[in-house]
């Protein structure tokens, strides 16, 4: 049992290295001009890459449910001191998605409908989403004024959101699992079927800072969050973006 569910985090982190190498040289390539990426002495044009985001998408969908059903037979058959104890392993000695993210555990805000994992800055899985998410912008979108760009601009962000949501399933379970309570937040009525609504936060939403106190409605207060969420991440892609045109601009001059 416990080693099911350290096996099934493990893949998670070994997905996110794959899908760090890949875009980071992907964004490379798309810097320096090169049409597609390069790797291990193989070269994919950018349909290419799309396949291989689109792989490594669904592959994050199929470990997530993995995650999922590991951590309802935990609930099933281990007790409370042997979850937190499994939860402390796993942040103690996990890979770059789950190490260090003790603020996990406790770190659930539960309403009638939805549940949120409020995450922290302070995480250094949150440092691993931010860099996936910066390299899978540069490594998708031209860096250009077009109609092009915008179109690679929207569907890298649709490829993004998607693995966000995929991302908050798995993130809940492993903050569940760590938690004090008799009964699990995430699965319904002690059964192995996830609540329908439910989301991580980003950079700006913590436990120090809620909306709560001004808008009623989680789904108001997440799509608050998703906004402050995606302004805070745009800032180095359309930082990078300006130097890479500016570069241009200078060269053709």
């Amino acid at each position: 049992m416990i080693a099911g569910v350290k096996h099934s985090i493990a893949w998670i982190d070994r997905l996110a290295w794959v899908a760090l190498v890949f875009t980071l040289s992907a964004a490379a390539a798309r810097i320096f001009g090169q049409d597609g990426v390069s790797l291990v002495g193989i070269r994919l044009p950018f349909a290419g890459l799309v396949l291989g985001l689109g792989a490594i998408t669904l592959v994050h969908f199929f470990v997530s449910r993995h995650i999922i059903r590991s951590c309802a037979d935990a609930w099933s058959h281990l007790s409370n001191k042997q979850r937190n104890a499994l939860f402390d392993d796993i942040v103690r000695t996990g890979g770059i998605l789950t190490k260090g993210a003790n603020t996990y555990r406790g770190a659930i805000t539960e309403s009638r409908y939805s549940l949120e994992l409020k995450t922290e800055i302070s995480d250094p899985p949150t440092w691993v989403h931010f860099a996936l998410v910066l390299s899978t912008l540069l490594a998708i979108v031209n860096i250009e004024w077009s109609f092009l760009a915008l179109s690679q601009f929207c569907f890298a962000i649709a490829l993004l959101l998607t693995n966000w949501k995929i991302g908050a399933g798995w993130a809940l379970c492993l903050g569940d699992l760590g938690s004090d309570r008799n009964s699990s937040a995430y699965f319904l009525d002690g059964t192995a079927r996830p609540r329908g609504i439910s989301y991580m936060s980003g950079l700006i939403i913590s436990d120090n800072i809620s909306f709560k106190n001004y808008l009623g409605g989680s789904v108001v207060e997440a799509t608050i969050a998703s906004i402050l969420l995606w302004i805070v991440l745009l800032f180095p892609f359309l930082a990078i973006s300006g130097l890479v045109l500016l570069g241009k601009a200078i060269t053709d001059f």
